[in-house]
């Protein structure tokens, strides 16, 4: 049975980094091979730098055969993914991870978690016209953190 892997590819050719599979679709797979195409290139600060995201079936997982340096490698990961929980979670284009969570503020509205590669993280809930407001942690009901 073939499946949907994430393939990261050096400008030499040489595989970089290769997702899980996905469960769900090649088009969700394009989707963000798309954004990361995107980004890969506003990041890129020599040809060195650029590599580029393919959605590929394969029966088994592709070897990588490049050595990429670790702060690659980790910009390469789909964190959704990764963890399994691709309708919980949202790999957005700049490299954050937004989980929306079930936890809820006094208001009734949901919780999301933004969490940035270097660790550090935001919660905050999305009003009426999408945009997200932060929160504090004493704003929510005891029990929620």
């Amino acid at each position: 049975m073939l499946r949907v892997f994430l393939v990261f590819y050096t400008a030499a050719g040489g595989v970089a980094s290769v997702s899980r599979p996905f469960v769900l679709d090649m088009e969700y797979c394009e989707s963000i091979a798309k954004e990361r195409n995107e980004q890969i290139l506003k990041d890129a600060k020599a040809d060195a730098d650029v590599f580029v995201a393919v959605c590929e079936q394969h029966k088994t997982r592709p070897k990588a055969t490049a050595k990429v340096d670790r702060k690659y490698r980790e910009r390469f990961e789909v964190s959704c993914i990764l963890r399994g929980n691709p309708n919980q979670c949202t790999d957005l284009p700049n490299g954050d991870v937004e989980f929306m969570t079930s936890g809820r503020d006094k208001r009734g509205n949901r919780l999301h978690v933004i969490t940035k590669p270097d660790g550090s993280y935001v919660a905050g809930t999305y009003d009426s016209k999408s945009r997200f407001h932060i929160i504090r942690k004493q704003d929510f009901e005891k029990g929620i953190y």
